[in-house]
C-alpha cells in the first residue's frame, strides 16, 4: 500500500474515532461505524490491533442505538452524573480545565501558523479539536515529524488516559471499547510514523 492509500486509511480511522465522541449518535452513525469496523475486521492489519478491532465489532454487535445514546449521556452529558468524563487534554492529563496542555497546544498551533476557526466552540485541547488538527496534518502531506510530535506529546497521552477512565467506569461498555480502540490505533499510528521517519 502506498503512502497516499495509507494516509487515506488513516484519515478514515481518525474520522471514525472523532465520530465516536463528537455527539450523541444517530442511527446513521451506528450503521456507518458497523460498516467501517466490519471492513477493518476483514483486513488484517497486525495481530494486536486485529484483536482490538474484533472487540470493537463485538461491542457494536452487542449494542443498539438506545443503549449507546444512554451510555453517551451518562458518560459525557449528564450534569448530575457522579463520574462525568471530560474530553479535554488539560482535564485528562492534569485534572483541571485550562491547564498547561492547552497553553502548549496553542503554542504548537502558533508555530504552525494555524488559527482555530472562531465558530469552533471547543478549546484547542479538546480531543475533538486535536483529531481535527491531526486530520489537517495528514491532509497537508509532508508533515511526518509534526504529526509524530503532536501525536506523541498530546493526542496519544490524552486518549491513553481517557481509555483508562472509561475502562474503569461501570457505566461504560461501548465507550470503554471505543476508548481502547482509539488508544490502540493511535499507538499503532505512532509506530507507523516512526517507521516512515526511519526511511527518510
Amino acid at each position: 500500500m502506498d503512502i497516499e492509500s495509507l494516509n487515506s486509511m488513516r484519515n478514515g480511522v481518525y474520522n471514525l474515532i472523532k465520530s465516536f465522541f463528537w455527539e450523541s449518535p444517530k442511527e446513521e452513525d451506528i450503521k456507518a461505524w458497523r460498516a467501517f469496523v466490519a471492513n477493518l475486521n476483514d483486513d488484517s492489519i497486525n495481530k494486536e490491533f486485529d484483536k482490538t478491532v474484533s472487540f470493537m465489532k463485538e461491542a457494536l454487535d452487542n449494542s443498539d442505538l438506545e443503549s449507546i445514546k444512554n451510555e453517551y449521556y451518562e458518560l459525557f452529558e449528564n450534569p448530575f452524573g457522579e463520574r462525568l468524563s471530560n474530553l479535554n487534554a488539560s482535564f485528562l492529563l492534569e485534572g483541571k480545565n485550562f491547564g498547561e496542555p492547552l497553553v502548549e497546544i496553542r503554542d504548537f498551533l502558533e508555530d504552525l501558523k494555524v488559527v482555530k476557526d472562531t465558530d469552533y466552540k471547543d478549546t484547542e485541547d479538546s480531543i475533538l479539536f486535536m483529531i481535527d488538527l491531526m486530520l489537517y496534518l495528514i491532509d497537508s502531506g509532508d508533515c511526518t515529524d509534526v504529526q509524530q510530535n503532536f501525536l506523541k506529546k498530546f493526542l496519544y497521552p490524552s486518549f491513553e488516559r481517557l481509555a483508562e477512565i472509561l475502562k474503569t467506569n461501570e457505566k461504560a461498555y461501548f465507550y470503554a471499547t471505543a476508548g481502547l480502540f482509539s488508544r490502540d490505533y493511535l499507538e499503532m499510528d505512532m509506530k507507523f510514523l516512526e517507521g516512515i521517519k526511519s526511511l527518510t
